[in-house]
């Protein structure tokens, strides 16, 4: 699937599927999150906007959606469930060694299949 939008080039979106409930307060499970290549992305992603997310922790990757928060700290990456298994706050500036945390994609979109 891709989202119409003339700025961004359909053969550069990507589909990421939601598994689980981890952003259930934006896109339900078995959805399909849409998203834009962070360097196709026209300008910057704004306050609130979900952004997909790569973090790397010792030589393991885990991808996930956040909602992307500027604050006086900085930018924070804060969850979107209500599922108390799904509340870390994710900084991009990590303090823990040998973890790295990057925006990969804004997400443009979603689509859920019937």
């Amino acid at each position: 699937p891709a989202v119409p939008r003339p700025d961004i080039p359909a053969a550069v979106q990507y589909a990421v599927e939601v598994d689980g409930p981890s952003v259930n307060l934006r896109i339900p499970d078995g959805a399909f999150a849409i998203c834009a290549p962070l360097g196709n992305y026209p300008g910057h992603p704004k306050h609130g906007q979900l952004v997909h997310v790569v973090r790397e922790r010792a030589g393991m990757f885990e991808y996930t959606l956040k909602e992307l928060h500027y604050t006086r700290e900085g930018m924070v990456l804060m969850p979107c469930s209500n599922d108390p298994r799904f509340q870390e706050v994710v900084r991009l500036e990590s303090s823990e060694p040998d973890t790295t945390v990057a925006i990969k994609g804004v997400v443009i979109g979603s689509f859920q299949p019937f």
